[in-house]
């Protein structure tokens, strides 16, 4: 969380925090949602970029962020499919 953290700051990313793209420590049944690889951060990025665009915008309604990274193992047992996005930091709900 802290290596995304630094990363944000850098970006000057103000409208999205690491624990919005990365919650980790969620639980679903018995499975922990663990951190990602920092080899996606780039594409939580690429993400942020358009939804940053749509909080400010405001095109239709605020932006809230449920769920944006899931691990694998997390993504299977609340029901994700297999090539889910969300399991590339590609995807926000």
């Amino acid at each position: 969380m802290e290596v995304c953290g630094d990363r944000l700051r850098k970006l000057g990313i103000k409208n999205f925090t690491p624990l919005e793209i990365c919650d980790v420590g969620r639980k679903a049944k018995d499975t922990i949602l663990h951190a990602p690889n920092l080899r996606l951060l780039d594409n939580a990025i690429r993400l942020e970029a358009v939804l940053s665009w749509l909080r400010e915008e405001e095109v239709t309604a605020p932006v809230l962020v449920n769920s944006w990274y899931r691990d694998p193992d997390y993504n299977q047992v609340i029901g994700g499919v297999g090539t889910s996005m969300h399991i590339t930091c590609g995807a926000a709900d």
